[in-house]
């Protein structure tokens, strides 16, 4: 039975063995659970059965910024059935190591593991209507496309080569699978077999090929190539060595939104190495690297001596900062 809150008389009292709080996918899947309990459940519920805009408001708030994440009201919604309604259909289990502490995540690690919540995740997949809880049959379909020749299969079979996942490591079999993608001009898998070849997994080590595949998907518009690109140039590493080149290919990956060459090319300004000393492109740079996660002590330390206008400047120019859209 659903009743409206605004029907039952002003200090009312519902009995019930157990009051949930929320109805949205956790407050419904606990109620439907404890329902077939014999006990008596209360479900409540701030918001309406559709949208109602004066509820969904109290969900407004800011996010530092806004191209990782958006704002709450536009992601949540305050309605019976909760941000299930805009869901777009994809369940996927955690991962074991999404349990775990680590030292480069802060806060992280959880009271419970992977294994405390893998009894329960055949229900979930029957409460979510999402199938059988199997994962597994996910690459034996990636897999067989990789087989018939789809470059981005190849690169993701590659990638699951490689380790990710919690995969098994095989570099040798993901080197072979990003050649495969890359001879079919996949920028990533040019990359990812160009930082191999540059450490020597899976395939011989050699510095100077390395730069080769890094620097040809660089070109082709792969910003984590630009970065790697970028600091062997930098550097003479398998390249030609060019201060300002180099400089050129981190500034590019940084307009592309990348956080880590954004970190770089702030202190390239700081210091002027390969471009002109610059603090207000430094701090512009740093501000745009700190929302990204990527903090930097020793620079805010030299750019604290900035002028009020100065950093004014550099805050501007942060905010009307949009990353350059990657390449296909």
């Amino acid at each position: 039975m659903i009743v409206n809150a605004d029907t039952i008389e002003n200090g009312s009292c519902l009995w019930a063995d157990v009051c949930i709080v929320g109805g949205g996918a956790a407050g419904i899947a606990l109620a439907l659970s404890l329902s077939g309990q014999g006990l008596k459940i209360v479900l409540l519920e701030s918001g309406h059965a559709g949208e109602h805009a004066p509820t969904q408001a109290l969900y407004a708030g800011e996010v530092a910024d806004e191209r990782l994440h958006s704002p709450p009201d536009k992601y949540r919604t305050r309605r019976m059935g909760g941000s299930t309604t805009i869901w777009g259909g994809r369940c996927v289990p955690f991962d074991p190591i999404d349990f775990e502490a680590r030292s480069h995540v802060p806060f992280s690690g959880w009271p419970i593991s992977y294994s405390d919540l893998l009894p329960f995740y055949p229900e979930a997949n029957a409460l979510s209507e999402a199938g059988r809880f199997s994962y597994d049959k996910g690459e034996s379909f990636l897999r067989r496309a990789a087989e018939q020749g789809l470059p981005d299969a190849q690169f993701n079979m590659g990638l699951l080569s490689a380790g990710a996942f919690d995969n098994p490591p095989d570099f040798v079999n993901a080197a072979d699978w990003f050649r495969k993608a890359a001879a079919q001009g996949h920028a990533a898998a040019d990359y990812n077999l160009g930082v191999l070849t540059l450490e020597g997994k899976g395939v011989e080590k050699n510095p100077i090929e390395a730069a080769k595949l890094i620097g040809l998907a660089a070109e082709k518009g792969n910003a984590d190539a630009m970065l790697d690109y970028g600091v062997l140039v930098f550097r003479g590493e398998g390249v030609q060595q060019s201060e300002k080149i180099g400089a050129q290919w981190l500034l590019l990956s940084a307009k592309r939104g990348n956080v880590i060459a954004q970190n770089r090319v702030a202190r390239l300004y700081a210091f002027g190495k390969g471009v002109p000393a610059n603090a207000v492109e430094a701090m512009m740079w740093n501000i745009l690297a700190t929302r990204g996660g990527r903090g930097d002590a020793e620079l805010e330390t030299l750019l604290s001596k900035l002028t009020d206008a100065e950093r004014k400047e550099a805050e501007a120019k942060a905010d009307a900062f949009k990353p350059v859209a990657a390449k296909d």
